[in-house]
């Protein structure tokens, strides 16, 4: 019942009306940042970090908690409409989402991309809020082993993605991770394939290849088919109602579970998630043959995933102080830069941030 009670103090807190428009504000910011391709929501935490050093360290954490769950949402938005994802996470959302749009369909695929979110982030932020001690240990419980099986785990649900072109597919997964050593090699410090070019050093952004691949591609091809960007609206099913939810049941819960445990993992990430969401469910659904035509449950599944990273990602950061994403990494900085140090003491010293930041989060998800 403490925990409620806990729970209830922190709704009142971020119900505080400057709270709440400093939450919806973030919101819109990750929101805008998560559908333009390039600028991404980790981003706009970044740059919107100097504008926490004037708050409460309750408002700053729900400002980056209000852009944060908006931008990872946020990417699916060009993905599905524009075949270009406006984040790593959003990939998945271009196989399933971009041939709905073609069909008609793109109201559908918005409501299923946001129904599966939302759900998937609830998931997530009640995860947080009431389990963050112990999955924190079992999360702590990770060491080089587990990390190596997990990136295997990735590679090898690249493969069973896209099993009927295997050769095409591991050329692609071996060029890419040839891109993934351009850079200084972390372990001795050596540059690798830079080629003596300095700006090199730094290694090839994935944003700039993501870019590259889909978002240029996706131009030339319209400009080479003279494809209409203004598909017409079926009609018929062009909307995607709480009725249909059982269509979705499965892909959303397999999904969100599959995201918290990996959210929970340091440096896996909603990307992570999401690929092997849309793997997973691939191999589970009795539509998998017809993945990459436009089918719900693929669409589902990685978009109720990478939001169940979020909540996920702030229990290692919390609990611990350690975090687990790029994005709680910024937050990490904004409790730091308020003299705040995350770990376990939090949560006897100041639980009333410790949950007006779970409430923020639960807010998000349901706004």
């Amino acid at each position: 019942m403490e925990a409620f009670d806990l729970l209830g103090a922190g709704l009142l807190n971020a119900l505080q009306p400057h709270n709440f428009l400093i939450l919806v504000a973030g919101m819109m910011v990750g929101t805008v940042a998560g559908a333009l391709p390039g600028i991404s929501f980790v981003n706009a935490m970044a740059m919107s970090l100097p504008f926490t050093y004037l708050m409460a360290p309750a408002t700053a954490m729900a400002f980056l908690g209000g852009i944060y769950v908006g931008g990872v949402f946020g990417g699916s938005i060009s993905s599905i409409l524009i075949n270009i994802p406006g984040t790593p996470a959003s990939l998945p959302a271009c196989w399933e989402g971009y041939p709905m749009t073609k069909r008609g369909l793109s109201r559908r695929a918005l409501h299923v991309a946001l129904t599966s979110s939302a759900i998937g982030g609830m998931m997530s932020a009640l995860l947080l809020t009431f389990a963050s001690p112990p999955f924190a240990g079992f999360a702590l419980t990770f060491d080089q082993p587990e990390f190596f099986a997990a990136t295997v785990l990735g590679l090898l649900s690249v493969v069973a993605i896209a099993k009927e072109s295997p050769i095409i597919t591991l050329v692609s997964l071996m060029l890419g991770m040839l891109i993934g050593t351009v850079g200084v090699d972390p372990m001795f410090g050596m540059p690798r394939f830079s080629f003596g070019l300095a700006d090199v050093q730094s290694g090839i952004n994935f944003i700039v290849v993501m870019i590259g691949l889909f978002a240029v591609g996706e131009v030339v091809d319209l400009m080479a088919s003279k494809q209409s960007l203004k598909p017409s609206e079926d009609g018929q099913g062009g909307r995607f109602s709480f009725r249909e939810l059982p269509l979705i049941r499965g892909a959303v819960a397999r999904a969100s579970a599959l995201g918290c445990v990996i959210g929970m993992i340091p440096g896996a990430g909603a990307t992570v998630a999401a690929v092997i969401a849309y793997g997973i469910e691939k191999q589970a659904s009795r539509r998998g043959a017809r993945f990459g035509t436009g089918i719900e449950e693929g669409l589902a599944a990685p978009e109720a995933a990478k939001n169940a990273t979020t909540g996920a990602a702030m229990i290692p950061l919390l609990t611990l102080g350690i975090p687990g994403s790029a994005a709680t990494a910024i937050m990490l900085a904004a409790l730091m830069l308020h003299g705040i140090t995350p770990g376990p003491l939090l949560f006897t010293m100041d639980s009333t941030l410790v949950y007006t930041v779970f409430a923020s989060m639960l807010l998000a998800n349901l706004l």
